[in-house]
């Protein structure tokens, strides 16, 4: 359960890495929706997490470093909250979703890298 928990979340980020690219093009970008995107990336990383037998956490680290990435290349680090908001439906403004939303993937960053460090030593 906790494997296709972790590739649903790095679904997550990859979604969001490619919707920033999606953005580059207006076409595009008005024909696929950023739901329709992160739920599939998400519905994939859960697939992959299902029948993959071994968490990789470099994996995760390397998706959300890409995406930081082209976030500041682009200019649209502010846009990542933006989708948060949209992607869960929050009824409240940008602005208010900021502090628990780096809260949040400070705490994600902190427990994948302590799972990282206790699987390691226990390959020892």
């Amino acid at each position: 359960m906790g494997r296709i928990l972790f590739y649903l979340v790095c679904g997550f980020f990859l979604g969001i890495l490619v919707d920033y690219l999606v953005t580059l093009s207006v076409w595009l970008e008005m024909r696929v929706h950023l739901n329709q995107i992160v739920v599939a990336f998400s519905l994939i990383g859960g697939v992959v997490g299902f029948f993959y037998k071994k968490i990789r956490y470099a994996v995760f680290f390397i998706i959300e470093i890409l995406t930081l990435i082209v976030a500041m290349l682009l200019g649209k680090v502010g846009l990542f909250f933006y989708y948060i908001k949209e992607i869960f439906y929050l009824e409240t403004g940008v602005e208010n979703i900021k502090i628990p939303t780096l809260l949040i993937l400070f705490i994600i960053n902190a427990l994948f890298f302590v799972f990282y460090l206790v699987s390691k030593r226990q390959k020892r």
